[in-house]
């Protein structure tokens, strides 16, 4: 059954775009630089860090580890992520990354000296006047319930979400119409300055000047020349998608809440007929 436009849904992934925005806001501000190493705002960090930097974490091409305990407990995590081998050399090659969103939140943070979900509603959600998007405390469950499929049988997931903690990675939930809001206003230039602007739909080059198939947090499907930049979000029980053409200044957003899917089909219809 179709829900209404402001039906909640977590926005799982989807939610790296507002972190990437806040960052490049903060860059506008000069509180900081893409080009600043993670080192500056983890000084405990291993001296192979000391290479990654802010643009690394954007664009999925730091080389950190996938996983790195449990992230409410940031001492911890940090001491984990550091205590393994980055995968690769930073800017080596995209390797697609939660950890480093999770960072980048942390990061926020510390340049606002204020809980990430503060940032976000100063900063975009309440002046776009998106009154049903937040990240929420552990115990809210007021979003549309989810399913997940296994063996053609739907089944209802049971758990809460713990918003907090997934915070720059995964922590927004949001709604049909205030993500309409929120896409009307990125197109219309409101959220950046236009340098910024343009650096958050900058195709990103790898150390070998190939195209990493990164954009900030977007996927850019066929690399350097694509027109459409997409994010998706994805938990076992609900999907998301948010795709732009930032010159046509057109946008289709979906949101389900059944774990799985893949909207790449659908998407590649939507702007095929724009």
């Amino acid at each position: 059954t179709q829900a209404s436009n402001t039906a909640k849904f977590p926005l799982a992934s989807i939610s790296k775009v507002f972190t990437a925005i806040a960052i490049l806001q903060l860059v506008d501000e000069n509180a900081l630089s893409l080009n600043d190493s993670v080192c500056k705002f983890f000084p405990n960090l291993p001296p192979s860090w000391e290479k990654i930097k802010i643009r690394h974490l954007i664009t999925h091409t730091s080389g950190i580890a996938l996983s790195g305990g449990e992230a409410a407990h940031r001492k911890e995590y940090l001491n984990t992520l550091g205590s393994r081998p980055l995968n690769f050399e930073p800017g080596e090659r995209m390797e697609y990354n939660n950890p480093a969103y999770i960072l980048l939140g942390w990061i926020i943070e510390k340049q606002r000296s204020e809980p990430l979900r503060e940032v976000f509603g100063e900063r975009i959600f309440r002046p776009l006047e998106m009154n049903d998007t937040s990240i929420p405390e552990e115990s809210f469950v007021d979003y549309i319930q989810g399913y997940t499929e296994k063996k053609n049988e739907l089944s209802q997931v049971e758990r809460k979400l713990d918003f907090q903690t997934m915070g720059g990675t995964a922590g927004v939930v949001s709604t049909v119409e205030d993500l309409s809001k929120f896409a009307e206003a990125l197109c219309q230039g409101k959220l950046l300055s236009p340098k910024s602007y343009s650096e958050f739909f900058q195709p990103h080059l790898l150390n070998s000047n190939k195209p990493a198939g990164t954009a900030s947090c977007w996927r850019i499907e066929k690399g350097y020349a694509s027109r459409v930049y997409q994010k998706n979000g994805n938990i076992s029980s609900h999907s998301s998608w948010l795709a732009i053409d930032p010159k046509e200044k057109s946008y289709l957003i979906i949101l389900s809440n059944k774990g799985g899917i893949k909207f790449d089909d659908t998407s590649r219809q939507f702007f095929n007929s724009h």
